[in-house]
């Protein structure tokens, strides 16, 4: 009789264990839970959601995310222009989850969550409508200019609605803001100007991948980065003439072209020769390619193409200016 009690004792005490751990894991205390810290059945739902959002992009028609749509954005009308835009995207490319939070607050207002993906912190700042918060973040598998689309919902007394959608710049040559601020502070000390502002720009291009998204960039990498802006700005005073060439063509601005491939610098210069003349326009560019790296170091390398777009004169807002373009494919 005895054993029995015992046995009996035992299993009401399983089963009270059980019932705690069922309400521990269902409590609705304030906290972040990351990606797969978010309860198993919860992120199975929340992740349904994502995929029928993904799937009325993808289809062009955001009317079929109606019923997905937070009354406010419902009524607004605003995301229809921005899924239009964001459906044009996603035909060429395959889109995955890079990271999600649920979010329980404490109280209403401004709030910050932390966040870290592949080493790279982040901190996201928003200001907190909602108890039950959840965010997704999505990039392309194949692009090297990632543009992550972000996707804010808030659990409404009519259930989990949409309540932001957003899209911005993730990485620049598959790198994110740090990594590239990383880079060019390489450059900057093998002193290779051009190419650290160049990369600077495209880390700036990339620090806000959505509206709520902060990176920590120390103070040294600001000063550093500025300084070596001020004196690319004191080296290169354009029009730069590239005196190593034969024609002394002189190039008027240098800047990042974004392309399928990645983002490379383009070196706009005016030359002397016909711009309607492009077999003689290809030879001097030819002698262009060769001592380009002499007059800046580093542009021609570590990079898999650099453009050229000739002129023969000054181009401006007034009136259209023939030029021509070229390539070249860094060895």
């Amino acid at each position: 009789m005895n054993i029995l009690k015992y046995r009996f004792s035992l299993t009401c005490l399983c089963v009270l264990l059980s019932l705690m751990l069922l309400l521990q894991s269902c409590s609705h205390e304030p906290g972040v839970w990351r990606n797969d810290e978010i309860q198993n059945g919860l992120r199975k739902d929340l992740h349904k959601l994502n995929d029928e959002l993904l799937t009325a992009l993808k289809a062009g028609d955001p009317k079929q995310m109606d019923e997905m749509l937070s009354a406010e954005l419902l009524e607004s009308g605003q995301l229809y222009r921005e899924a239009h835009l964001l459906s044009l995207r996603m035909k060429n490319d395959t889109y995955k989850l890079l990271a999600d939070f649920y979010i329980v607050h404490e109280k209403r207002g401004l709030n910050q969550v932390d966040g870290n993906i592949d080493g790279n912190k982040f901190t996201l700042s928003y200001d907190a409508l909602m108890q039950d918060m959840y965010i997704a973040m999505f990039v392309p598998q194949k692009a090297v200019e990632k543009m992550m689309i972000t996707a804010v919902y808030y659990k409404y007394n009519y259930g989990w609605k949409l309540f932001l959608l957003n899209e911005g710049r993730y990485t620049e040559n598959n790198q994110t803001a740090p990594q590239l601020l990383k880079r060019a502070l390489s450059q900057y000390n093998k002193h290779q100007l051009v190419d650290a502002v160049l990369t600077t720009n495209m880390a700036h291009d990339c620090l806000r991948p959505n509206e709520m998204w902060h990176y920590p960039i120390d103070d040294h990498t600001h000063a550093t980065l500025g300084k070596a802006i001020s004196e690319a700005n004191q080296a290169y005073k354009f029009p730069f003439t590239l005196t190593q060439a034969p024609t002394h063509p002189r190039i008027i601005h240098i800047s990042n072209k974004i392309t399928s491939e990645g983002t490379f610098p383009v070196i706009y210069y005016l030359s002397t020769v016909k711009v309607s003349d492009t077999t003689a326009l290809k030879r001097e560019n030819e002698m262009i390619q060769q001592v380009i790296g002499q007059a800046i170091p580093g542009i021609d390398q570590d990079k898999k193409y650099v453009y050229y777009t000739a002129y023969n004169e000054m181009p401006n807002y007034h009136k259209a200016v023939d030029s021509f373009e070229m390539i070249e494919r860094v060895k």
